[in-house]
């Protein structure tokens, strides 16, 4: 874990921005916390809703194309997630374990 993890992330403005933002988008010069932080709650909640209802899907579906499929979804959101943790708010760290433990059942299918 990097020192800035361990501070909660939020510190490197520039890390953050490119967490948050595709690669080859232009960063704002001056980054606004405030909405860094709004894009970060919406990010990571949606990547948790994801996760889970995909995982959900794979651990209930017979059909091997849907559960293939969701997986690679799953597994990219998660990798997403993975990404945006390090500058997660505290409230959101049980909906972020939520999402990792549905992820961890929905791995051992096969």
């Amino acid at each position: 874990m990097s020192l800035l993890a361990f501070l909660g992330g939020r510190h490197d403005k520039k890390a953050w921005g490119r967490a948050l933002f595709a690669s080859g988008c232009k960063l704002p010069a001056k980054p606004d916390v405030k909405k860094y932080e709004k894009i970060t709650d919406q990010m990571i909640a949606n990547d948790c809703k994801i996760i889970k209802e995909s995982a959900h899907i794979i651990l209930t579906t017979k059909n091997e194309a849907v559960r293939s499929k969701r997986k690679m979804i799953m597994f990219s959101r998660y990798s997403h997630l993975n990404r945006l943790e390090p500058y997660a708010a505290r409230k959101q760290l049980p909906l972020i374990q939520e999402a990792k433990a549905a992820a961890a059942k929905a791995r051992k299918v096969k």
